[in-house]
């Protein structure tokens, strides 16, 4: 099968991807002048094409602007080998972020110390995320599910960060200090004393751990 991505004045295609009914990604070779070929597999295929402003030598991405509120963060992840794009010119801000991801992305905060095994049934050996995984399960700053599973695919929530940024940082919510202080903290509507993470997310709010603003609302 062949595509031919033509994009408008100004810009240039930064990635093309063929994916069959299940998701799978499909070898698609560069024919030149912006023709590409694929084989068709036997069911149907989804082509997504992503294009970018030709020419961006800069240190950030397209899809990220100097005024962005999170503009400084992007670029002290990127500068730091923490974070990639999503492609040569994409960061993709607004991409929603994954187990596998987050715990990569600590791994190499911590400059990919090296750690053995795989305690995880669904964590194959040339997944990107192998290593990482490995290195936090052995740190004991992730968990797994009760069947065995890590689910590296699967979405993370805010909640699930703010405790893996605290096991990271060594630190225990002290409960005794929250419970006689807690008129005078950071608290939040939507976490009651009831959530799974009601200490982790008042120990992280209130050390000013960076994992939320010092007046930010969570459920904001």
């Amino acid at each position: 099968v062949n595509i031919t991505a033509t994009p408008d004045n100004g810009y240039e295609l930064s990635k093309l991807t063929v994916t069959d009914a299940n998701g799978k990604e499909i070898k698609v070779t560069d024919a030149g002048n912006g023709r590409y070929t694929f084989t068709m597999p036997a069911s149907k295929v989804e082509i997504t094409a992503s294009f970018a402003k030709a020419g961006n030598t800069d240190s950030l991405f397209s899809d990220v602007d100097e005024k962005d509120w999170y503009y400084e963060a992007v670029k002290y992840v990127y500068d730091e080998g923490m974070m990639n794009g999503t492609s040569s010119y994409l960061f993709s801000p607004n991409m929603s972020t994954t187990r596998g991801m987050i715990i990569t992305i600590l791994h190499r905060l911590e400059n990919e110390p090296a750690v053995s095994g795989n305690p995880f049934t669904d964590v194959t050996e040339n997944a990107y995320y192998k290593e990482a995984v490995a290195w936090g399960a052995a740190n004991s700053i992730i968990n797994g599910y009760g069947d065995g599973s890590f689910h590296a695919d699967r979405e993370i929530n805010r909640a699930e960060v703010v405790t893996i940024v605290n096991r990271l940082l060594g630190r225990e919510a002290d409960e005794d200090y929250i419970a006689d202080n807690l008129r005078k903290l950071n608290t939040f509507p939507d976490v009651t004393k009831r959530h799974w993470a009601y200490y982790a997310v008042m120990e992280a709010a209130n050390a000013h751990t960076a994992v939320l603003g010092e007046s930010e609302s969570w459920s904001k």
